[in-house]
């Protein structure tokens, strides 16, 4: 029993000590000992490149250049909204049942996501319109299955 007592009165010593410590440090201000003072200035955009400016104030967005590898990517999402089109049509014309239609279209958006952006904005949205292309041939698919 005294054991006991003298290991938790050991452990109350200890975690005293250890709030003292941690009450007794400081911070140090920055150089100069000036505390009111940031310790870093961050320009702002406007401030870092002011050539970079709109006409609004604004920090105008750099002009993208289509490389190589993002005119080969932008030409299969022009392939696949074809494949889009086509899929649509057959639907609108042939009657295409909609379980087919929803396979059809899981698998071009498997091929769309697949398609690489490169960092390029323009690219990335045209993949995003694909894709939404892709969505609403699918809702209207099951729209129509919904009336039948």
């Amino acid at each position: 029993m005294n054991a006991a007592k003298a290991a938790a009165a050991s452990r109350e010593e200890r975690a005293s000590v250890d709030y003292a410590a941690r009450a007794n440090t400081s911070i140090d201000p920055p150089e100069g000992g000036d505390v009111d003072k940031p310790m870093h200035d961050t320009p702002s955009a406007s401030q870092a490149n002011p050539s970079k400016l709109d006409d609004v104030g604004g920090v105008a967005e750099e002009e993208e250049q289509d490389t190589e590898e993002c005119q080969k990517q932008r030409a299969k999402l022009e392939e696949l909204t074809k494949e889009i089109d086509k899929i649509d049509q057959a639907r609108r014309e042939s009657g295409m049942d909609n379980k087919t239609v929803q396979e059809l279209i899981t698998q071009l958006s498997f091929k769309i996501d697949k398609v690489e952006t490169h960092g390029s904005k323009s690219l990335r949205k045209t993949r995003k319109s694909t894709i939404q292309k892709a969505e609403g041939v699918a809702r209207r698919s099951e729209e129509m299955e919904k009336e039948e």
